[in-house]
């Protein structure tokens, strides 16, 4: 990856793998999930599933195409989603239900309980 304060490298990169690039963040958090799981860290794929929520549910909807190239990223791809997803669904059985995964800065805490029945409502939502 080259130095974020190299525009010309930045641009460069793009271009040799525009898909890559603009996925990156995505197929990283699928694939820290992944190791999360194979290295008994059940938390991390949790976490990785609860990043993925709020980005795709709260963050990208709200998103213009300015919004997308300024930040060098495109939508969530669906592989990548899948992935996260299906890491989470391994991790949580791994998980005390009221273990603290995060906090919110409210009152509520991210918990794998919580993590759980937000899966399920995700996947629900879809669906074919």
């Amino acid at each position: 990856m080259p130095d974020h304060r190299d525009a010309s490298a930045l641009f460069a990169a793009r271009d040799a793998d525009p898909v890559g690039f603009t996925t990156r963040a995505f197929r990283w958090l699928a694939a820290g999930a992944a190791k999360g799981n194979v290295e008994d860290q059940y938390d991390l794929a949790a976490m990785a599933y609860a990043w993925m929520f709020i980005w795709t549910s709260v963050v990208e909807p709200k998103m213009v195409g300015a919004d997308f190239i300024k930040l060098g990223l495109d939508a969530a791809p669906y592989d990548a989603v899948d992935a996260i997803v299906s890491h989470a669904e391994v991790a949580l059985p791994h998980l005390d239900s009221d273990l603290v995964l995060a906090t919110t800065g409210t009152p509520e805490q991210l918990t794998p309980a919580k993590v759980a029945r937000s899966l399920e409502a995700f996947k629900a939502a879809r669906a074919p």
